[in-house]
C-alpha cells in the first residue's frame, strides 16, 4: 500500500473517507503545472477479501480546495472520470495520473499525459479502481464500487 493507505482498525477498514491521508502532487503538462491531491490505496470495503484489488485511487484538482474553478467546474460541479486498467479479463491495479511513453519507444523518449492526467488538467476528479477479474481460482470479491 502507498503512503495514503486506508485507516485500519483490527480486521476491518474505516470507510470514513474524511480520515484518509493524501499527498499533494504536481505534474507538468504542456508547460502548465497540474496540481492535485492524491488519495491512493484507499480500501473501499469494510472487510476486504484481498486489499490488492479492493482499493481505489482518487485524484482531486488542488484548485477545488482553494475555492477555484477549472474550465467552469468547481468542487460541487466537477465531473468524475473513471478510467480502468483492465487488459482483457486480467486483474488490474488502480491507475495513476502520469506522463507515459508509447509502447516500444525507448524509456527516455517523448512522454504524453495519460487519460487520467488529461482529465485532471480539465477539472475532472479521477477515481480509478483495482479489479480482481481473471484470477484462477476466482476470488470471492464483492461487486465493484458503484458511483
Amino acid at each position: 500500500m502507498s503512503a495514503c493507505a486506508s485507516v485500519k482498525t483490527a480486521d476491518t477498514y474505516d470507510l470514513d473517507f474524511s480520515k484518509q491521508k493524501y499527498t499533494e502532487q504536481s505534474i507538468e503538462v504542456n508547460g502548465q503545472a497540474v496540481k492535485f491531491r492524491a488519495y491512493e490505496g484507499v480500501v473501499y470495503v469494510r472487510n476486504p477479501v484481498d486489499t490488492r484489488y479492493e482499493i481505489i485511487n482518487i485524484y482531486v484538482p488542488e484548485a477545488y480546495y482553494n475555492g477555484d474553478e477549472i474550465d467552469g467546474f468547481n468542487a460541487e460541479t466537477a465531473p468524475i472520470f473513471l478510467p480502468n486498467q483492465i487488459g482483457g479479463y486480467m486483474p488490474a491495479e488502480p491507475g495513476k495520473p502520469a506522463l507515459e511513453g508509447k509502447r516500444g519507444e525507448p524509456e527516455d523518449g517523448q512522454k504524453s499525459p495519460n487519460a487520467a492526467l488529461v482529465a485532471l488538467s480539465k477539472g475532472y476528479v479521477v477515481a480509478s479502481l483495482a479489479h480482481a477479474a481473471g484470477q484462477n481460482p476466482p476470488a470471492k470479491h464483492p461487486p465493484p464500487l458503484s458511483i
